[in-house]
């Protein structure tokens, strides 16, 4: 008869935006996110300053940003995201880090991750 209801935080997707000067690691993470079930890349920004814009405009829930970017760089586009103050859904946390540590396992910096992401194209 009646079918049990889901959890509207379990079907809805997590929205990432990713923040790399380098355009092989954005590909790259754009490629492993798109694949990944429950997590949906709204855009990419090449600096900070884009990041801040296309916060604005996409309200992603996660910015996954590298620190060090020309113009302006991860951790001081962080601190005026945080400042500026627009509202966010949150995501479950333990849920986004259990799906974080998966598509991470085995790299610890960004260029271990983009050659392993690269080699298995």
């Amino acid at each position: 008869m009646n079918e049990p209801r889901r959890n509207q935080r379990e079907e809805t997707p997590i929205r990432v935006l990713l923040v790399d000067d380098d355009e092989r690691v954005r590909k790259a993470l754009k490629r492993v996110l798109g694949a990944s079930q429950g997590i949906v890349v709204v855009g990419t920004a090449a600096d900070g300053v884009e990041a801040l814009n296309a916060a604005e405009r996409l309200n992603p829930d996660v910015v996954l940003m590298d620190v060090k970017m020309p113009r302006m760089d991860g951790i001081e586009a962080t601190r005026m995201r945080t400042r500026m103050a627009m509202p966010t859904r949150t995501p479950t946390p333990m849920r986004t880090r259990a799906r974080i540590r998966a598509w991470t396992a085995g790299t610890r910096t960004a260029e271990d991750w983009t050659a392993a992401t690269c080699r298995s194209s």
